[in-house]
């Protein structure tokens, strides 16, 4: 592929590390799953399986909701990336793209049949947003709290916790579109989607005073739903679990430690 074909030449800086989220030129491998399979159970359990085994003990319900961040992190934030510092669509939808799992059983890449296409003139919020929300995710959210018997309210709200998160971001780059803002509102606070839906990412994350003034300065933001997370043996809460509220000062000065072990 000619480099000046290469979507992958504008993720740099802080999305640099995402590049290696697309796959373009590689040739399916047998171990890849497509990303429109994973409904069936059995696909969902082979997909799985490398990540259950090496958290043995682990509630399925943690282990879903674990799984799906790493898919949702390697998905969005390239495509999110291209969307705003190149007007760059990639492929969308879970009938094109298949997934390649690292030895440790998580989302690795996505392979793409093409190098997707300039978004049009007259793409919206919905045009730009939908296919990947409604047409890609729903269907495997759906299949994830079922096979984990965990409310579809966490698992959106992993990716609303995503979602904001990629928005704050790129709202920084001095090349951020205006329609970022836009989408961000739409996407995030509305009560509906654009194609009049029920919004299940409305208000993913909420901010509130430094739990620990003395050490953090900034806001304390935390998430609507707990990730689960902590149910993992060996695993600790993350830095914006709400349950964080709940813990004595003593708690959470061994937390950040331990998040500070962690980056």
């Amino acid at each position: 592929m000619s480099a000046a074909l290469d979507p992958r030449q504008w993720l740099q800086g802080p999305l640099a590390p995402y590049a290696a989220c697309v796959l373009l030129d590689a040739a399916p491998e047998a171990a890849d799953i497509p990303a429109d399979q994973l409904g069936e159970p059995d696909t969902l359990n082979q997909a799985l399986a490398a990540y259950a085994a090496r958290h043995p003990g682990a509630p399925r319900r943690a282990l879903v909701s674990q799984w799906l961040k790493r898919y949702l992190a390697n998905l969005l934030i390239p495509q999110a990336g291209l969307m705003v510092v190149a007007g760059w669509r990639l492929p969308q939808a879970a009938s094109e793209l298949s997934l390649r799992l690292n030895a440790l059983g998580e989302v690795a890449a996505f392979r793409y049949p093409h190098a997707g296409a300039p978004l049009p003139n007259d793409a919206d919020t919905a045009s730009r947003w939908l296919p990947l929300l409604v047409g890609h995710l729903a269907p495997l959210i759906t299949a994830l709290a079922k096979h984990g018997r965990v409310s579809a309210r966490v698992l959106w709200n992993n990716v609303g916790n995503l979602l904001e998160a990629i928005f704050s971001q790129l709202a920084q780059l001095p090349q951020a579109p205006a329609w970022l803002a836009e989408d961000r509102s739409a996407l995030l606070e509305a009560a509906n989607w654009p194609d009049g839906q029920r919004n299940p990412l409305r208000n993913p994350v909420h901010y509130i005073a430094p739990l620990l003034p003395e050490l953090m300065n900034e806001p304390t933001r935390l998430r609507r739903h707990c990730c689960l997370r902590h149910e993992i043996p060996g695993i600790v809460y993350c830095a914006t679990c709400p349950h964080l509220c709940t813990l004595s000062r003593g708690e959470l000065t061994t937390l950040l430690d331990k998040w500070h072990h962690e980056a």
